[in-house]
């Protein structure tokens, strides 16, 4: 009994360290910060998220009222529909523990965490739900936490925990079936509710879809209760956890809205969005890319061995024909949602996605990977079924013929990767057979563990070195600077105001900078904020505002009382060009009726003396006039003589 519970430890430490190491030996490699001065920073992280982690530790340790709202929020805005989207993830409190200059390497370490953490939670999940302990968990823990959606997603550092809580949900359904405690799944789904609603609405719509095609198959496996009791006890315990998360949901949705709902319009269309055989080519290593970013097919890599078994768990003889019918419905049920505009709308809150399509593709990785691993225990327990085996390896040679015929449309596809695929599934479909004749052989068990590894490894290496990243000192260096310029601004004039500037970084600087700012750039982002600034001319979407070009007029009624414009260092024809540390965003000739109060070799403070407060009197009976002029000069205009008829 000892020696095993040591085995079980064993094996569950080496789930959390094999995504840990080759994670971690991937980022020594490419010096991502703390290794170097590249950093994770890309895409969505390095221009969104990092402003808003800043925020995260000014609001946690300096001001808890920005948890509510915010004027560096656009002109100010409510802050708890952007936390519950952006910023609870227990890991963020991480943060909380350096200094803004380690932030670039802090996200670093998290991200390595999250990997590490998702392979513990399927590893302690497959052990519990099959009672099953083997060195093979370790390869189907570092497949499940390495699967390709995170790899592709490993910046939006806002989903990724839901691959460490998923495995916690379904132990705890695991245990409502067997008409055990429900309180696993009930902390676990309220923490998931908690940490990120979005991905927890694609978890709620997966439960429900595995509870009805199972139910209907009669394939659900309970235990001492009917199916129908099963069903209503964990129907109990989803909305118990509904209820318990009702603190942050319920001002969430109010929030939402104001925001996000008013872009849905017009969006359903009954299509398939691509050949859905074209998914098999995603079962190739370094499937991802950054034109895949944007509008790419579903991402669902998994190790070759997964696929095998996944394939070959629906000619098992010994597996009841309803669990298979069952297995199969959710299964199509998947890859339609995959492919089918109208299901994938659905999954989307009602919403195509901005980028990263298919962001719930990470459920049906996760159904693919327990379902072979239930088919490796078929084998391990009955040994190989030659005819089903046959099958398998059939669909598989089929599926890499198709992708032979589509490697043209594939543009991600390369050759180097496409022989490795090929290796790999190879040396998967023989292994299969050694496993099945020999059964359980700890060599075996040890081969497939470090097969599915090094398969997962690579396709993070190949799959990551298609995308550029930031340097950690393009965050440090701009965040040292602003916080500096703002400081002295803030130590004079410690009043009510906004900051405008002529230089960017990225839209949410006034996150970074820690000042009231005049721009955003967030899923949060209310509608009314958004067509404001369509009517006074500034760049506007339905997730940004731009305050980059503000006339006199503008910036004295929304109170910009300073300005922060960005020097250009003359020329010296002695010295080397170096890279400029500010991007200049706009000119402002304006400035020569403004008061220049300070100026060093990058930035020069101006003050506003036509700034209005933030409240002031103005005739109740021009306000009252809601008619939009098309102009936003003629706006402008409007607005202004209704302020001051005379």
């Amino acid at each position: 009994m000892k020696s095993k519970k040591i085995t079980k430890v064993s094996i569950l430490v080496l789930c959390f360290l094999v995504p840990v190491l080759i994670s971690m030996s991937y980022f020594i490699f490419r010096h991502f910060a703390p290794f170097g001065n590249s950093s994770v920073m890309t895409v969505d992280l390095g221009q969104q998220y990092i402003d808003f982690f800043t925020n995260y530790h000014d609001t946690l340790l300096h001001s808890p009222s920005g948890f509510l709202f915010s004027f560096s929020k656009a002109l100010g805005g409510d802050m708890l529909g952007t936390w519950a989207y952006y910023l609870m993830s227990p890991l963020n409190l991480i943060m909380l523990l350096f200094p803004l200059s380690k932030l670039p390497s802090v996200l670093g370490i998290i991200t390595i965490l999250k990997y590490g953490l998702a392979g513990l939670s399927f590893g302690y999940f497959l052990m519990k739900v099959t009672k099953h302990v083997g060195w093979s968990i370790v390869g189907f823990a570092a497949s499940y936490s390495m699967m390709g959606w995170i790899v592709a997603n490993q910046f939006n550092m806002l989903w990724t925990d839901v691959l460490f809580v998923l495995p916690m949900i379904f132990l705890g359904l695991s245990k409502i079936l067997k008409n055990e405690s429900s309180a696993i799944y009930i902390i676990s789904l309220t923490a998931m509710l908690v940490i990120n609603y979005y991905m927890s609405w694609m978890i709620a719509i997966f439960l429900t879809a595995f509870m009805l095609i199972y139910w209907a198959a009669k394939a659900l496996p309970v235990k001492n209760q009917t199916q129908a009791k099963a069903v209503l006890k964990w129907l109990k315990a989803s909305i118990l956890s509904g209820i318990l998360a009702a603190w942050l949901l319920v001002p969430t949705f109010f929030s939402l809205l104001g925001s996000k709902t008013q872009y849905s319009k017009g969006q359903y269309k009954i299509k398939f969005e691509y050949n859905p055989l074209d998914m098999i080519g995603k079962f190739f290593n370094g499937s991802v890319n950054f034109n895949e970013l944007p509008a790419g097919t579903a991402n669902i890599f998994v190790a070759s061995v997964v696929i095998v078994l996944f394939v070959y768990y629906f000619f098992i003889p010994t597996i009841k024909r309803n669990v298979k019918f069952a297995n199969l419905g959710l299964t199509v049920f998947m890859i339609l949602s995959m492919c089918f505009q109208p299901l994938d709308l659905f999954w989307h809150g009602m919403q195509l996605p901005v980028w990263y399509t298919f962001r719930f593709s990470y459920l049906f990785s996760f159904w693919m990977i327990f379902t072979a691993f239930q088919a490796f225990l078929h084998i391990l327990d009955e040994g190989i079924n030659w005819k089903g085996y046959l099958v398998t390896a059939v669909v598989m040679v089929l599926g890499v013929l198709y992708v032979v015929w589509r490697g043209k449309h594939l543009e991600y596809m390369r050759h180097m990767d496409f022989v490795w695929g090929c290796i790999y599934l190879v040396v998967s479909l023989g292994l299969v057979i050694f496993i099945g004749l020999y059964r359980r052989n700890l060599v075996l068990g040890i081969t497939l563990a470090i097969l599915m590894s090094g398969e997962m490894a690579l396709n993070m290496v190949t799959s990551l070195n298609h995308l550029d990243y930031l340097k950690a000192t393009d965050y440090t260096a701009f965040e040292r600077v602003i916080r500096k310029h703002v400081g002295a601004i803030q130590k004079k004039d410690r009043g009510f105001y906004r900051l405008g500037t002529t230089f960017s970084r990225t839209k949410n600087d006034a996150f970074t900078g820690n000042f009231n700012g005049g721009s955003i750039f967030s899923s949060t982002l209310e509608s009314s904020t958004s067509q404001f600034f369509k009517n006074i001319g500034q760049p506007n979407g339905d997730s940004f505002v731009l305050y980059s070009n503000g006339t006199m007029f503008t910036d004295s009624l929304l109170n910009m009382k300073y300005y922060m414009s960005h020097q250009i260092p003359e020329a010296n024809p002695n010295k080397k060009p170096k890279k400029q540390l500010l991007t200049t965003m706009t000119r402002k000739p304006d400035y020569n009726n403004y008061t220049l109060l300070d100026q060093d070799q990058l930035i020069g403070t101006y003050q506003n003396p036509y700034a209005v407060p933030i409240g002031f009197l103005s005739p109740e009976s021009g306000m009252k006039q809601n008619e939009i002029a098309k102009s936003p000069i003629t706006y402008q205009n409007e607005i202004a003589h209704r302020l001051d008829p005379k």
